[in-house]
């Protein structure tokens, strides 16, 4: 695929998932951040993503036409089945969870199920990208997230260092 189709997919897609963004990041917002700059931040982490995926599986314009719309409904169903995982195991949380042991274990078959939730839903929509890629493509899919999280993790590492040294330098 040349640059200009990888550069005219990517854009398009950008988009398409900038328009949607600012439902997504109507959250709490962080410390420090007003809710327009999360919406933002959030925006730019969701091209990125899309063009780290486009790039390293070598979408086709067709490909990356019939991927897109299924990858973006796997990732709302499973944000969705997700939230009340976050919700009950949030580590910002200031209040430890003293539970009975008869509440902790319903708490623990209710994330159990939402697991389970999360995890069918992954095969169902292997299903749907086989419509579309092959299974190898997929599975190197699932290896490009992971790297896209190692990635985005190690800016979040690099940013709050740099930070760290500019905070000592003011001093």
């Amino acid at each position: 695929m040349n640059l200009l189709s990888k550069a005219i997919i990517l854009v398009a897609v950008a988009i398409v998932m900038i328009g949607t963004s600012p439902l997504m990041a109507q959250d709490r917002p962080e410390k420090g951040m007003k809710p327009g700059d999360r919406a933002e931040r959030f925006a730019q982490m969701k091209s990125m993503k899309i063009a780290f995926i486009t790039e390293h599986l070598e979408l086709t314009p067709e490909e990356a036409e019939k991927f897109w719309p299924i990858y973006n409904e796997y990732e709302k169903k499973r944000d969705e089945a997700a939230k009340g995982i976050f919700e009950r195991f949030n580590p910002d949380k200031e209040e430890p969870l003293e539970l009975s042991d008869e509440d902790a274990d319903k708490l623990i078959q209710q994330r159990f199920a939402e697991e389970q939730t999360l995890f069918d839903l992954k095969k169902e929509y292997y299903i749907k990208y086989k419509e579309v890629l092959t299974a190898s493509r997929i599975l190197k899919l699932y290896e490009t997230e992971n790297r896209f999280k190692r990635h985005l993790l190690e800016r979040v590492r690099e940013g709050s260092h740099s930070k760290s040294r500019s905070d000592m330098q003011d001093r």
